[in-house]
């Protein structure tokens, strides 16, 4: 059994987790599982509108999940589960999970998910949101055993077949609410 260790990433792995990125989109069961992320998007992840948190182990990262942060931009699922403002402000999405092939079934992709809801405690945010492939039965099955319920079904990222998981947290927002 390998020693994994999670932290959150910085800027310095950028290149990697971008490697990864490719890895995962020529390699993945079925295509249609993942939409690859672009360098932009995940240096805005490597501290300004979210985190990343990197799963490392054998001196190289070998899973990783992006937390986005998105506010009021149009990509928050809060708009297509039809959110208030308030709890559209209130909900994190659970973004690219990817872990390397020879690290796959050994529950990076959970621990990943658990150790950004930790990071998560204490802080204002009420709702984690994902999107999964109805068939990609890995990552479909990993946010069920994590608490994650459907919400609904919807064709996302330029006509692709998503189910939008739902997760309540229980951050500050929580109260009163």
């Amino acid at each position: 059994m390998m020693d994994i260790n999670i932290t959150v990433a910085e800027m310095e792995d950028l290149d990697e987790i971008m490697e990864m990125m490719t890895t995962a989109r020529d390699t993945v069961e079925n295509p249609d599982w993942f939409v690859e992320d672009n360098r932009e998007y995940v240096k805005r992840h490597l501290g300004e509108n979210g985190i990343t948190l990197k799963a490392c182990g054998q001196n190289k990262i070998m899973g990783f999940l992006i937390v986005d942060i998105p506010g009021e931009d149009e990509e928050n699922l809060g708009f297509d589960l039809g959110f208030s403002k308030k709890e559209r402000e209130l909900t994190v999405l659970m973004e690219s999970a990817i872990v390397r092939p020879e690290a796959r079934g050994m529950g990076l992709q959970r621990k990943l998910l658990y150790e950004a809801e930790k990071w998560l405690e204490g802080r204002i945010y009420r709702y984690a949101l994902a999107t999964v492939h109805p068939e990609n039965r890995y990552s479909r099955g990993n946010l069920l055993a994590m608490g994650y319920e459907e919400a609904m079904e919807k064709l996302k990222y330029g006509g692709l077949p998503r189910i939008i998981m739902r997760k309540q947290l229980f951050g500050k927002g929580s109260e009163n609410q």
